[in-house]
């Protein structure tokens, strides 16, 4: 019976020594698996602000043809003109509206301010 135990002790060896051989190979390459992890992590961050920004340009692409396309036309130019400046065509008049109520002044300072209020106490 000797010797069957020392083929189990052999063999039982063996098997520890191929196990931890496994361990240190998946200890070996874990970093490397881990660093294209972070990696893959990176990109895909990148890529999502990169179609943010391409979804930002197609709008802002959008709106500038819409704009140019008002601009080509003669009435599109006169509008932009007129909001830029203060023209007007021949025979065209400029109407002021002027609020009431805005030219109003405060009732504190109509009736002479704080001081004012504060004098009759002293009298």
């Amino acid at each position: 019976m000797r010797r069957n135990e020392r083929r189990k002790r052999k063999f039982s060896l063996k098997s520890y020594g191929v196990a931890l051989g496994l361990i240190a190979l998946i200890v070996f390459l874990a970093k490397p698996v881990w660093g294209v992890y972070q990696k893959e992590r990176a990109v895909r961050a990148e890529e999502r602000e990169t179609r943010r920004e391409l979804n930002t340009l197609l709008e802002r692409k959008a709106f500038l043809e819409t704009e140019v396309a008002r601009l080509s036309s003669g009435r599109g130019i006169e509008e932009e003109v007129r909001t830029k400046f203060p023209v007007a065509q021949p025979g065209e008049e400029v109407i002021v509206v002027v609020d009431e109520e805005g030219t109003a002044t405060s009732s504190a300072s109509a009736q002479g301010g704080f001081w004012s209020k504060i004098f009759p106490w002293f009298r």
